[in-house]
């Protein structure tokens, strides 16, 4: 019996669909939290950030947190050095280091003790 693999296409929509309902989920819980607590979770986020959310764009994470609008995104940004159209994941250790510390100083000062 000869079993038919998926359509890469199919394989590629699902994984996508995927990736989108657990990025909405996520979002959802921080946009519900305090705006402290918010940041706090974005920037535990941009310190070691989990594999979907690697290609996920600056803005958008850094919108997560309720009342956190554009100039907010582009005022952390501009304090990293890092332009808000690029991918989390492109993101060197030192530039998410130092964008975490713009959003959330205590999360990246306890992440460092933890990690280095």
């Amino acid at each position: 019996m000869i079993v038919a693999e998926k359509p890469q296409h199919l394989s590629a929509l699902e994984n996508a669909n995927r990736v989108r309902l657990a990025r909405t989920e996520r979002k959802r819980q921080i946009a519900a939290l305090t705006y402290a607590e918010g940041k706090d979770q974005v920037a535990a986020m941009i310190c070691d950030p989990p594999d979907l959310w690697l290609t996920a764009s600056l803005e958008y994470v850094l919108r997560m947190p309720q009342r956190a609008g554009w100039s907010f995104v582009a005022r952390m940004c501009r304090g990293a050095g890092v332009s808000q159209d690029r991918r989390l994941g492109s993101l060197t250790v030192r530039q998410r280091l130092a964008l975490a510390n713009q959003v959330s100083a205590s999360v990246v000062h306890e992440f460092v003790r933890e990690n280095f």
